[in-house]
């Protein structure tokens, strides 16, 4: 297994706290957050952890990971995983809204959901006019510049 990587971590959430993807979308519709494409089915579909834990996000772009160049996703994730990284749970788009408002769009390192229509999506979490707000993509190319949200394991001593 390769080692922890060594990106600064710039958060730490909860998982856990809500059990599945609905209560999710219904405190995220309390705190007014904004939804686009169909990021609500595919929030409603989200798998969470039964129980509490706590993870160290990072941010990574593809150049950060060797990747420079518009480049495959699954290339990407393989070149991040090889550093020590981990894809986040679903869970970690919507706990990470929850928590904070990040500044810049964030999109999130995890295994795709597919929406209604059989389409895989991933989360993409920031800004949206002045909002916090939710969207998803199916994106299966990355630019080197985009910033992706990945766990970092937590170094044992």
């Amino acid at each position: 297994m390769p080692e922890p990587s060594s990106f600064p971590v710039f958060a730490t959430i909860t998982l856990g706290r809500l059990k599945k993807g609905y209560p999710y979308l219904e405190a995220l519709r309390h705190m007014n957050a904004l939804f686009a494409n169909s990021a609500e089915e595919v929030l409603a579909k989200a798998k969470c952890s039964e129980t509490r834990q706590d993870v160290d996000l990072v941010i990574v772009t593809p150049a950060d990971a060797g990747v420079n160049v518009y480049d495959c996703i699954d290339r990407f994730f393989t070149a991040a995983l090889e550093r020590g990284l981990v894809l986040c749970p679903a869970e970690v788009g919507p706990a990470l809204l929850i928590a904070q408002k990040p500044d810049a769009w964030l999109d999130i390192a995890m295994e795709p959901i597919e929406n209604l229509a059989g389409v895989p999506e991933r989360f993409g979490v920031g800004p949206m006019w002045g909002k916090k707000g939710i969207s998803v993509n199916a994106d299966r190319f990355t630019k080197p510049d985009t910033r992706w949200v990945f766990v970092q394991p937590r170094r044992t001593p």
